[in-house]
């Protein structure tokens, strides 16, 4: 065997050790095995489709790990490398990695900038590699949760459905991303206010994710979190906080747990807990969430200002007008400067100050 060849080898088969600690949720773990594995195939002068693979999995190790604009740069390497090919495994490493850039810009709220790159891989998705593909799917999800965040829930809806078509018709109605779809419908009717109508979306995403993975798996925490505060808003206190109770308790001994996943669930835990009148425990989830969520996402982040802004109001209902007037209007300057003054997000918050300040 030739060197060249030999090396390949090596990479490729570092390349899935290195997924393999990903799936798990090792991402440190996974980053040394994967930048070796990238040598590997770069000095074997391997083909640009493997050498792109892998480039797109160490873009995921680094976004899992915070590295943000490391991934962006090994997503961008990865399209290089393949955008002059014609084969279908080009075009499917051309529009993936143009959906994680687009999902970069998502979660730093950049919302214009991530819409134009989902179209622009959607568009390649359903061109190259067929309407009912799998990726097309997947994009069809990621654009619909692009637009939820965006508040334009009217377009969110018949993405989520597409996408749920075809992956039924792929792989049957029990599948992770079948239950992924039912989570992301339950929150869009919880974005919504239509709770009620959203609650069967996520019961059933349950009652999904512990089929395939049992009762105290990350995944199904995440569901259970979503469809705790449908119940809340329900008035269905008692089981709600079982839920959140339940779900922080999975995510607390998860190792490598997404950061923005627990500093959300503390939040909304802590909304729960203020209605209830808990107001040290509350203002205590809060705080924990804020310190989590900018560490993650940054101090100027929108879904950060949701966390600051009911604080702010906890604060102003216990009495500490100055704290809370400040909270409530980093919230707001947040919400504007991300999403526009007119963001129903931003409209809100600031309808929230004008009534309580």
């Amino acid at each position: 065997m030739a060197k060249s060849e030999a090396l390949v080898d090596q990479g490729v088969e570092l390349h899935e050790r290195g997924l393999a600690e990903l799936a798990a949720g090792r991402h440190q773990r996974a980053l040394p095995i994967l930048k070796r594995a990238l040598d590997l195939v770069r000095r074997g002068k391997a083909s640009p489709v493997d050498i792109a693979n892998v480039l797109g999995a160490l873009g995921k190790c680094k976004e899992s790990g915070g590295d943000r604009a490391g991934a962006a740069r090994d997503y961008r390497a990865a399209i290089a490398q393949v955008q002059r090919l014609r084969s279908e495994d080009a075009y499917r490493l051309r529009a993936r990695s143009l959906g994680y850039l687009a999902g970069i810009e998502r979660a730093a709220g950049r919302y214009p900038a991530a819409e134009k790159r989902y179209l622009a891989a959607l568009g390649l998705a359903e061109k190259k590699l067929g309407k009912n593909d799998l990726d097309t799917a997947a994009l069809c999800n990621d654009l619909g949760v692009l637009y939820k965040f965006a508040g334009r829930f009217s377009s969110a809806e018949p993405l989520y459905r597409r996408s749920l078509r075809i992956q039924i018709k792929a792989n049957g109605a029990e599948s992770d991303a079948v239950a992924t779809l039912l989570h992301n419908l339950g929150g869009l009717e919880h974005s919504r206010g239509r709770w009620a109508k959203g609650e069967p979306y996520a019961r059933r995403s349950v009652l999904i994710r512990e089929k395939l993975h049992g009762k105290d798996h990350p995944a199904v925490a995440a569901d259970v979190a979503a469809l705790a505060p449908l119940l809340e808003e329900q008035g269905k206190l008692d089981e709600a906080e079982a839920l959140y109770r339940r779900a922080l308790g999975i995510f607390e001994k998860t190792p490598g747990v997404d950061p923005y996943e627990l500093g959300i669930n503390y939040s909304n835990y802590a909304a729960l807990l203020a209605a209830r009148g808990q107001v040290a425990r509350a203002r205590a989830l809060y705080r924990r969430s804020i310190a989590i969520q900018e560490k993650a996402l940054g101090a100027a982040h929108p879904d950060l200002a949701v966390t600051l802004n009911n604080l702010g109001v906890l604060e102003l209902r216990a009495g500490r007008r100055t704290e809370g007037a400040r909270l409530m209007r980093r919230a707001l300057a947040t919400l504007e400067k991300g999403l526009g003054k007119q963001h129903p997000r931003a409209r809100a918050c600031r309808e929230n100050v004008q009534a309580l300040l």
